[in-house]
């Protein structure tokens, strides 16, 4: 008879881990890796290969891969072009953050103000009596598997032209409509247009005045603070767009995996279909979220995309968090993931020695619980040592 091997003693980290994940707040679906950004070497694994809703943990995809292949210093351009027949044509290039005058919700943002006198200026004081704009400017249908209820609530509409994110105002969370119409028919009173047309326009068209939005890593780094839904929906549009040529959701997805793909992401299983993590159709991994992290850590132009995640305790999302949790504090940056029944936290932990990690819940009942167990787990890897 023989006698089977002893399993080897589980780290403090792991045992701490696992007391954490099987307390009960926790009662659904779980997927947990921790993992060493430096090396990338596994501490702790639960289920890392299981595919569960992201939620709003997917903005750290968009974000990495934009940087990627958009750069840092990408801006998004708002112009009008000569349309012959005293008309001029809008072209709407994504930026969802113009503001009215200079002054909006976005620090920074391009003003639609002035693109309307540059216009004129540019045109010698006549004024157009026709504005053409696109179809596509009233906006696309939600990402296949949004919640009706969400897009009242977490975002707008998508559309290639917004002002405040389709905010009701600019200090205020609550969407429009319909936004990108809102934008256009601000901006035909700017140009006292009282004719607008909705036709097809070439986007070579020479344009006459432009203005631009916020640095790419500007837009990223509000996007993962506040996990503005709107925001990261038009970055991944407009990734989509400069990948593809168009604005599809489809593009989305084969953009942001062929951007990861890039930086030795492993997508398999992977399933993106927006850019928010609002839609319940985008399905991804413990393990895909890790090695995202890890593959931006050791990458000197991405790892700042890292350090503008909220800080525990501090900023952004993460400001009311870790209550329960203080060793957290100032040394944890992380992205959150909510949605009814689920989840999510992923990002590092700057210990003695810098962790990544990745936690994705699903049948989550009692939120409030949830996000402890999450904090808790993250605060775990501030400590580690061997």
């Amino acid at each position: 008879m023989t006698t089977a091997a002893p399993s080897p003693p589980r780290s403090a980290l792991a045992s701490r881990l696992d007391a954490i994940l099987d307390s009960g707040r926790l009662p659904g679906r779980v997927g947990a890796v921790f993992a060493e950004a430096d090396s990338g070497r596994i501490l702790y694994e639960r289920d890392p290969d299981r595919l569960l809703t992201p939620a709003s943990a997917l903005k750290v995809a968009t974000a990495v891969a934009a940087a990627h292949r958009l750069g840092h210093q990408h801006r998004i351009p708002t112009s009008l072009a000569e349309a012959g027949g005293d008309a001029v044509a809008l072209l709407a290039g994504g930026d969802v953050t113009l503001s009215r005058n200079g002054i909006g919700h976005y620090p920074g943002a391009a003003s639609l103000g002035r693109l309307a006198r540059t216009a004129l200026v540019a045109r010698g004081g006549r004024t157009p009596r026709t504005l053409i704009v696109d179809p596509a400017a009233r906006g696309a249908a939600p990402a296949p598997g949004t919640d009706p209820e969400d897009l009242r609530h977490a975002t707008a509409p998508m559309a290639p032209i917004m002002l405040n994110g389709g905010r009701l105002r600019r200090t205020h969370d609550r969407r429009r409509h319909s936004p990108g119409a809102v934008a256009v028919r601000s901006l035909s009173r700017m140009l006292d247009i009282d004719r607008v047309l909705e036709l097809p326009v070439d986007p070579v068209s020479a344009p006459i005045a432009t203005v631009w939005s916020p640095p790419m890593s500007v837009l990223i780094g509000h996007m993962l603070r506040e996990s503005d839904n709107t925001l990261a929906d038009a970055i991944a549009l407009r990734l989509a767009e400069s990948a593809t040529g168009a604005r599809t959701w489809t593009g989305v997805g084969r953009a942001v995996t062929a951007a990861l793909d890039e930086i030795g992401v492993d997508c398999a299983g992977a399933a993106i279909v927006d850019g928010s993590g609002l839609s319940r159709a985008d399905h991804c991994t413990a393990a895909f979220l890790t090695d995202l992290l890890i593959a931006a850590w050791n990458r000197p132009r991405l790892r700042p995309i890292l350090q503008t995640l909220p800080m525990a305790g501090e900023t952004g999302t993460l400001r009311d968090r870790f209550a329960h949790a203080p060793e957290a504090v100032g040394a944890v940056r992380a992205k959150t993931g909510t949605l009814t029944g689920v989840a999510s936290l992923c990002g590092v932990a700057t210990g003695p020695r810098p962790i990544a990690f990745a936690i994705l819940s699903g049948g989550v009942t009692d939120q409030t619980a949830a996000r402890a167990a999450l904090d808790e787990a993250a605060a775990a890897a501030v400590d580690f040592r061997e």
